[in-house]
């Protein structure tokens, strides 16, 4: 199986219900952070940022991702909700 195949499965089971993610990207000819994910955090209880740290953790913790860094956030309010729009760097290790 690929390594795009196997981050992919890995990246499912890491990404919490709150957690949409709308862009995933690995450049195998780029050694130094090589991958990109962006995506939104909805909440109404906890706060979107408490989310996206234990996501981030989550990733920092697992075998096929390292360097993992929030490059930019923007919180918004949104329907009764609060919806943080957020931009990942890492390195995938193809």
């Amino acid at each position: 199986s690929s390594f795009l195949t196997s981050a992919l499965k890995e990246l499912s089971t890491l990404t919490q219900d709150e957690i949409r993610l709308f862009d995933f990207m690995i450049a195998k000819n780029q050694p130094d952070k090589n991958g990109r994910l962006a995506g939104v955090v909805r909440s109404s209880g906890t706060p979107p940022e408490m989310i996206l740290a234990e996501f981030v953790e989550r990733l920092r913790r697992s075998p096929l991702f390292t360097q993992v860094t929030v490059d930019g956030y923007q919180k918004t309010p949104a329907n009764g909700l609060f919806e943080l729009y957020f931009q990942i760097s890492l390195v995938g290790k193809v």
